[in-house]
């Protein structure tokens, strides 16, 4: 079973220029219409592909003893 979905990107998937950001962006909407219980939502405002890369392979890196449980 898949538990937890894992986001990162700019500004559009962060949710920018949303009346509620935290609850309607993409990877709230995506999680939902998939099924997953959690979303990890990385993105941040005018994140750049530098940025995106850095904090996912950190993630990655960080998250790796958890990966049976995501």
């Amino acid at each position: 079973m898949i538990k937890r979905i894992v986001t990162n990107g700019c500004s559009w998937v962060f949710g920018d220029k949303l009346k509620n950001p935290k609850k309607d962006n993409f990877a709230t909407t995506l999680a939902t219409n998939a099924g997953f219980k959690m979303v990890q939502n990385l993105s941040m405002k005018k994140g750049s592909n530098a940025r995106i890369s850095r904090v996912t392979i950190h993630w990655l890196l960080d998250n790796k003893p958890n990966y049976n449980h995501l």
